[in-house]
């Protein structure tokens, strides 16, 4: 087989064995995400994370999302994700635990996301 034929590599970092490294890299990155998120998409996102919340019983990112303007696209890809973890950090919101839904966005190829609810 050729090096032409070859599929690229999707994953440049090899995969980590140690579960608290990965820990540490994934909350380092959500770090890095909230800090390079303009203010305004954060106020934005946040406004719609609490309508979320107080209008349905239940949500993942997408629900999210689609409470935001059609034309206001996370800077970043992860820039969501950031949002939701900041909002369970101070207790606003919580997992609902072992709850998952398929995603209704069509970059994330119908992954599991995680269903989240306003905190008891």
């Amino acid at each position: 087989m050729s090096n032409s034929n070859r599929q690229p590599k999707l994953f440049l970092v090899p995969p980590v064995p140690d579960p608290e490294e990965g820990e540490r890299r994934k909350e380092e990155a959500i770090r890095l995400v909230e800090q390079n998120t303009p203010y305004g998409w954060k106020v934005r996102a946040n406004k719609a994370l609490v309508s979320a919340a107080r209008d349905l019983p239940e949500f993942t990112t997408d629900d999210i999302k689609q409470l935001m303007d059609v034309d206001d696209v996370p800077p970043e890809p992860r820039a969501m994700g950031a949002i939701v973890k900041a909002a369970a950090r101070k207790g606003t919101i919580e997992k609902v635990k072992g709850k998952y839904r398929e995603s209704t966005d069509p970059a994330c190829h119908r992954r599991p996301k995680q269903v989240w609810r306003l905190s008891k």
